[in-house]
């Protein structure tokens, strides 16, 4: 099923009787009763980091400004990354990491990675807005949708197991964060990660 059926408006959706067929096909296939759940095959969800964050996990981190939501965020990453435990949280392997920022000045983020960093040979990447510009000439806005479906498929090509987008503000432009209609947007491609095991 292509994933571009849930992300555009509902009197754009295709109406065709064959996919109608085919819908009713796809949803038979995976319909069970309860008491076959047990059966389905589907590989378990793996830990990340302690009991806390999985495959496939969505969690924020959230508070007041200058409490150091992105030196958590950072550090947090470069863990999961190194394999290294931080504090009272497991880290069980190293993981492929995307650290997304939106906000930070490019020497702000270059000089905490290097104040953060256990090892130099951690799986972790940075996609920078500053960067992003200085070399392309594009802004980072994750509320379009192409953006959204660019950066699913960067984090397939690359087995990207692990996404921190830092922070909601900045990359989601024109979205207010406390309405949850204007959400609309951006949860059908949290259920793209979700579904290809990326934990965010």
């Amino acid at each position: 099923m292509n994933t571009e059926d849930f992300n555009v408006e509902p009197d754009t959706f295709d109406t065709s009787p064959d996919l109608k067929a085919s819908l009713l096909a796809d949803f038979d296939k995976a319909t069970c009763l309860a008491e076959k759940l047990a059966e389905i095959q589907i590989p378990p969800r793996a830990p990340i980091v302690g009991n806390w964050l999985m495959e496939g996990d969505l969690g924020f981190i959230f508070g007041a400004r200058g409490l150091g939501k992105t030196w958590l965020a950072m550090l947090l990453a470069r863990r999961i990354a190194e394999g290294v435990t931080l504090g009272a949280w497991t880290v069980l392997q190293p993981r492929k990491v995307l650290y997304v920022d939106g906000e930070m000045p490019f020497d702000g983020i270059r000089e905490r990675d290097a104040v953060l960093s256990a090892a130099t040979d951690a799986d972790i990447s940075y996609l920078q807005h500053e960067a992003l510009f200085h070399t392309t000439g594009r802004v980072l806005n994750l509320t379009n949708p192409l953006a959204q479906a660019a950066l699913l498929e960067k984090c397939q090509r690359e087995k990207i197991e692990v996404l921190f987008l830092d922070n909601l503000s900045c990359l989601f432009s024109g979205i207010k964060e406390n309405d949850a209609d204007a959400w609309e947007q951006v949860l059908p491609w949290l259920l793209d990660l979700r579904r290809n095991r990326i934990a965010v």
